[in-house]
């Protein structure tokens, strides 16, 4: 942009924030909900697979599957979650969402008995899908038609600030005793924060009187409560219905790029950029528990050119199913990797590169919003798809074709990669998925937003499950 074009747009950004000003204390209720647990949700997410692979013990592939079947839940309830809220109300449909999560948060971060806590992270992926449609929903409803732009884009906005923090915690919670479980500790502590918020802040007499309820029940109607079936039952035969379910078929593909970036990329990023030094057997475990290093690694990494002593100290992180080993000029990391011990000499920040996204897409959402509203709406998110699913042909790329150019390692190279990816499906983000809200809040008919927003977790359900 030339002549300040781009400060204009910052200012323009922000200054459509002061139409907010009218809203009533519900809608911020929401969007302080809406940040707390999105620290606690997207640090969940992205250590989710690592959780069950080195805290819990399970494979790879057994984790994947796991997750895979708590993702699926998560898809399933968010598609019957939008009936329920528009039953029972935004309030107590927040206060439901928020008690389920602060129990199976809580169990999941203070104990690793898996009789407790594989029903415990179903009961996180219930209590999380149950509360994203009433969020977008409640935006929408406690918002005014001049605010209403301004309101989905503080949301999509405080949702992303969450995501970065909780994503910018992880690297130095999973440093702790606790290691993966001082993730969800936090998210406990994030859950308690939203039921406090709901408690003291919210005031009563407003859904008596809200607007969109009175265009159902009439302007002198008695508003009735309504079960979710029959609501299910009345939005299955409208015919906007069936073309936003068209729509959201077209999403499955780019939902699928989404998921990679929490449920393999952790993974991907310990595979790839730390500096693979050597491989043994699990049956080795043993001697790692004893805080020593088995004689086959020492001679291994020998071969190496890494002399260690046979009594050299190893720094126990059982939690997280990793040691240290501590030497003069260099540190190196022995991982359970599910089917061997494997030794690195470096240990990704995987946290980090997680929040480039997030960081990507709050200042992108700023410069791109009063230039992508000049253009059709569905025109700009189709764009930004196809923006956000080209990013994984990166990912194919041969990463030592940048060693000579950059003169970097292999390791580094794939960092190299893995950050040119993670900007380009950002870039596409940035432009169809905050469109997404408020195209679905937009053809919503008045009191079925909730429904709506419950609907469009169809194509996470397919991608989510497949992606595990």
């Amino acid at each position: 942009p030339q002549g300040g074009a781009g400060s204009r747009a910052i200012r323009s950004y922000f200054r459509e924030f002061g139409t907010l000003r009218k809203c009533s204390r519900q809608f911020w209720v929401v969007q302080l909900v809406n940040l707390l647990d999105g620290v606690a949700y997207f640090g969940m997410l992205t250590v989710s697979t690592l959780y069950l692979s080195e805290t819990l013990g399970f494979s790879d592939s057994k984790a994947a599957y796991l997750w895979g079947a708590c993702m699926a839940v998560y898809t399933a309830t968010g598609f019957i979650a939008g009936f329920i809220g528009d039953s029972l109300g935004i309030k107590r449909t927040l206060y439901l969402s928020v008690i389920l999560l602060v129990v199976s948060r809580l169990v999941v971060g203070f104990t690793e008995a898996k009789a407790a806590v594989i029903p415990a992270l179903f009961v996180i992926a219930i209590g999380t899908a149950i509360m994203t449609p009433i969020l977008i929903s409640a935006t929408k409803r406690y918002t005014t038609k001049e605010s209403q732009t301004a309101g989905f884009n503080l949301l999509y906005f405080l949702m992303n600030i969450g995501a970065f923090l909780g994503n910018f915690t992880i690297d130095p919670l999973r440093s702790l005793e606790y290691g993966n479980r001082a993730v969800f500790m936090l998210g406990s502590a994030m859950s308690i924060l939203c039921w406090l918020s709901i408690l003291l802040f919210w005031r009563k007499g407003i859904d008596s009187v809200d607007a969109q309820q009175k265009k159902i029940n009439g302007e002198n109607g008695k508003t009735e409560w309504e079960p979710p079936w029959k609501i299910a039952a009345e939005v299955f035969r409208e015919s906007a219905f069936w073309r936003f379910m068209l729509f959201l078929v077209i999403l499955v593909g780019v939902r699928l790029v989404f998921e990679h970036q929490y449920q393999v990329y952790p993974k991907y990023y310990q595979r790839t950029m730390a500096k693979y030094l050597v491989a043994a057997p699990v049956e080795l475990a043993g001697t790692l528990d004893e805080a020593r290093l088995p004689d086959e690694l020492v001679v291994a990494l020998a071969e190496l050119d890494i002399p260690l002593p046979t009594d050299v100290e190893v720094i126990v992180n059982e939690a997280n199913q990793r040691w240290r080993i501590e030497l003069p000029d260099q540190s190196y990391y022995v991982r359970n990797d599910g089917d061997q011990i494997s030794v690195y000499a470096s240990d990704p920040p995987i946290g980090l590169l997680n929040s480039i996204n997030p960081f990507i897409i709050c200042i992108g959402v700023i410069i791109s919003t009063p230039i992508v509203a000049r253009y059709k709406l569905f025109n700009v998110m189709f764009v930004g798809i196809v923006y956000s699913a080209s990013s994984m042909l990166l990912l194919v790329v041969y990463p030592g074709w940048f060693c000579g150019w950059l003169g970097i390692s292999i390791n580094e190279g794939y960092v190299v990669i893995a950050i040119l990816q993670i900007c380009l499906f950002s870039l596409g983000e940035v432009i169809w998925s905050p469109r997404l809200y408020e195209y679905t809040a937009a053809i919503a008919p008045p009191g079925r937003e909730a429904s709506y927003m419950g609907l469009s977790y169809l194509p996470m359900f397919f991608a989510r499950f497949a992606e595990g």
